[in-house]
């Protein structure tokens, strides 16, 4: 049980920032007006790729996820 919750606590840690980082690149860059109008496929903004590789570059680059060992 306590290796599930340790799972989730990581998971939930991971989305938070992966969330706070990419709000902050759609509301900064994301608004300069040639970059939000860029589309891939005809479906995909292209923001929204670029902003997916910056967040997991930079989280998997700078934040340490701590896991305690339970005993």
């Amino acid at each position: 049980m306590n290796r599930i919750l340790d799972i989730l606590s990581v998971t939930g840690s991971f989305l938070i920032a992966f969330g706070i980082l990419f709000l902050i690149q759609d509301i900064s860059i994301g608004q300069i007006p040639g970059f939000k109008d860029l589309i891939v496929f005809k479906i995909i903004p292209f923001k929204y790729l670029v902003f997916t590789a910056s967040s997991l570059l930079i989280i998997l680059k700078f934040i340490d996820f701590y896991v305690p060992k339970r005993k």
